[in-house]
């Protein structure tokens, strides 16, 4: 039986990470998961290296959001109410921590790990042969009101302080202009181009996701290709944010270049040059909706919860 000198449990990032640094130093390891590598939280954050980040996440403090947890309607949170009476001591340690100026302690003595995520990755990525994936473009984070971004003011001060840069932007234009990925979800009630063609940078990727446009008629002119969903659900109807391409012959199925599913099985490509602009139209699928309650009600069974409603 081969030797083992150390076992990971857990082939995330942090997982995978552990134990490539550990084989460097001559232990022989077991990595140890229940499913793929890579194929659990570290698949779903987006493949975002975050050297940036200041505070921990904080205790909530406001009765709306503790209301929303305890209803179980954040997906930020969730939790077991015969556990609680076992984790209780730590709630009360985490709501302690969450003062303010523990917060910043806290930060001071978590910075020298942040500081160290770019590098580190950086560096695995080049044994990997995988450096061309990393986009150096930043974070670009929104806010829904004017609150909402003044209550960051003391996190952007000690970005500032530690040399990280921000920058407050005020126009569409600033936030996106080159930028590799622009997903439009504006909720107008009339057409206004507020995301202007000459924006968009090669290679980008576009995804007009309001049901009422916000984009400009131009826009499908500079698109190396364009995707939809269902080309039979987009090319009808009075809404959707390329209607007006539609109707007005700048997007027909002769410049389409596929389907997300014949993309998918690999009938048609999908990106092959950095620097293509690709727009993909998602207007959703019904199928996708039955699939996803099958699961729900698969999963629902499996824990016998639920509640089964007479129909007529």
């Amino acid at each position: 039986m081969a030797r083992t000198d150390a076992i990971v449990l857990g082939a995330g990032i942090v997982g995978v990470s552990v134990a490539l640094h550990l084989v460097k130093r001559g232990l022989a390891v077991a990595l140890i998961d229940r499913g793929e590598p890579g194929h659990g939280t570290s698949y779903g954050n987006a493949g975002i290296i975050e050297a940036n980040t200041l505070f921990p996440a904080a205790f909530p403090t406001s009765l709306k959001s503790l209301l929303r947890i305890a209803l179980k309607l954040a997906p930020e949170a969730n939790y077991h109410a015969h556990f609680l009476a076992r984790v209780t001591p730590w709630l009360l340690a985490f709501r302690c921590n969450s003062a303010p100026e523990r917060m910043v302690a806290t930060m001071w003595a978590m910075r020298p790990l942040f500081g160290r995520a770019l590098a580190e990755h950086e560096a695995l990525m080049a044994e990997a042969g995988a450096s061309r994936y990393l986009r150096r473009t930043g974070w670009l984070k929104l806010y829904r009101s004017d609150p909402g971004f003044a209550a960051t003011r003391p996190e952007r001060a000690l970005a500032a302080e530690l040399g990280l840069p921000v920058r407050a932007v005020d126009t569409w234009e600033e936030c996106v202009r080159g930028a590799d990925v622009v997903v439009e979800a504006t909720r107008l009630v009339t057409p206004e181009p507020l995301l202007r063609t000459e924006w968009i940078a090669p290679g980008a990727l576009v995804v007009p996701y309001g049901t009422v446009s916000a984009v400009a008629l131009d826009l499908t002119d500079v698109m190396d290709k364009i995707v939809v969903d269902d080309w039979g659900q987009a090319r009808a109807g009075p809404l959707g944010a390329l209607r007006a391409h539609v109707d007005s012959g700048r997007l027909s199925e002769a410049n389409l270049h596929a389907e997300l599913g014949e993309i998918v099985c690999g009938a048609r490509p999908g990106r092959e040059h950095d620097s293509e602009r690709i727009l993909l139209w998602h207007r959703g699928l019904s199928l996708t909706d039955i699939a996803l309650g099958r699961a729900m009600l698969a999963r629902a069974a499996e824990r016998g919860i639920g509640t089964r409603l007479p129909y007529r």
